[in-house]
Parts: structure tokens; C-alpha cells; sequence
């Protein structure tokens, strides 16, 4: 589960240093989602660190909604697992989705009413 949190942190932590004021954060992990949005679930010790950080940023002065979702209906996380899956690199940014990745972003922000 540390990993899907660590993703929501670092996707919350990105969208503040580029200024974004409404943020909508999805996940397919049942127990990620279960644990930001309660704050009542037990965490694993390691993961305390992430959450707390979450819980901070969520209290700054903009709009954070966290939407749990399947895998199927979330095109792009979807195919950006599977390329990340493949690549050699350990860590990796993309700040505008590259050609093959727009389309599911302009689908699923649609879906979302963005």
C-alpha cells in the first residue's frame, strides 16, 4: 500500500508547486483510499509518515477530493503503470502526457466533468 500512497502524496505535493486550487485524486487501492479519507483505519508504521504529509497538504487553502475507482475506468493511470513497467528508469515525471497518453487524459477528464 505504500506505494499507492506515496503516489497520492507526491501527485498532491506536484499539483500545489505548479498552483493547481482544485485537485481530484483517484486510486484503485481500496485500502489507500479507505485510509486518507478516514484517518481512522490502522497504517502501517512506515506509512504514519505519508499520511500525516497527506493530511497536511489536504489542509492547505485549495479543494482535495480523493475518488476511489477501478483500474478499467482510469485509462491513463492504467496505461502508465503498464509503460512504467517496462521502462528501465526508477523515477520519472511527465509534466505533459506525451501523444499516445492524450487521449485517455482528455477521456478521463471527461468523465470527470473537467
Amino acid at each position: 500500500m505504500r506505494c499507492e500512497i506515496f503516489a497520492l502524496w507526491r501527485g498532491l505535493v506536484l499539483s500545489w508547486e505548479y498552483g493547481i486550487k482544485r485537485v481530484v485524486c483517484e486510486t484503485n487501492s481500496k485500502d489507500a483510499f479507505l485510509t486518507v479519507q478516514s484517518g481512522n483505519q490502522l497504517v502501517a508504521h512506515d506509512d504514519v509518515d505519508l499520511i500525516e504529509k497527506i493530511r497536511d497538504l489536504c489542509n492547505r487553502d485549495w479543494q482535495v477530493h480523493f475518488n476511489l475507482v477501478l483500474r478499467e475506468a482510469n485509462a491513463v493511470v492504467d496505461f502508465m503503470a503498464k509503460r512504467g513497467a517496462i521502462e528501465d528508469e526508477e523515477y520519472v515525471e511527465w509534466i505533459h502526457p506525451w501523444s499516445d497518453l492524450q487521449a485517455l487524459v482528455l477521456r478521463d477528464s471527461s468523465e470527470l466533468g473537467l
